[in-house]
């Protein structure tokens, strides 16, 4: 379990934005929260990740858990590109990659650089040896990684010495990079 609320009570005024949820994610899941304008959506995203205080309720995450939120009135930095403000997270996971973004495009622009290959080499050694990407060991009969509650798994996160990125994160960030990239009007903003 990531992230468990229990009671989440949260009123502005005389008007109840949410009252009495529970609301749990695991390892995973991707959530979504769908409503009209108005009813609190915001609000409860900030108080899921902590930022804004509940009238009532527990907020119980995994030890060691860190979030990002993308707010939805973000004042982006005007310098920026599209692809530095998906990055822009402060967690090392986002500087690793963000480093490594700007050395990749560095590369691209010039390939025949020493200079530029020897960074970008130096930022994926550096990705490389703080984070492996992972789903964990793989059961050598069914060929299938061992589920997250065996003892196979618990012995392998154990020895690790890196901070495990799933390949489904791992995807769902390099995606997201390429639709930017992609994407007529972002790639404009990124020139």
């Amino acid at each position: 379990m990531l992230l468990t609320l229990e009671n989440f009570t949260k009123s502005y005024g005389e008007k109840t934005l949410f009252s009495g949820v529970d609301f749990s994610i695991d390892d995973g899941e991707r959530v979504g929260i769908v409503g009209v304008n108005g009813t609190g959506k915001s609000t409860f995203l900030k108080a899921v990740a902590g930022l804004t205080p509940v009238d009532d309720g527990t907020r119980v995450e995994r030890r060691g858990l860190r979030m990002e939120m993308l707010a939805q009135d973000k004042v982006f930095a005007p310098e920026n590109t599209v692809l530095m403000e998906v990055f822009r997270g402060t967690s090392p996971l986002m500087q690793a990659l963000r480093d490594y973004e700007l050395a990749l495009r560095a590369a691209e622009e010039r390939p025949d650089d020493t200079h530029v290959q020897q960074v970008l080499a130096k930022c994926s050694a550096a990705f490389d040896g703080q984070y492996l990407v992972a789903d964990g060991p793989v059961n050598p009969k069914t060929g299938e990684p061992y589920g997250k509650a065996t003892k196979a798994y618990a012995e392998w996160i154990a020895a690790q010495t890196r901070e495990i990125v799933s390949p489904n994160d791992f995807g769902f960030i390099m995606k997201l990079q390429k639709s930017v990239w992609l994407h007529d009007a972002a790639s404009a903003l990124l020139e």
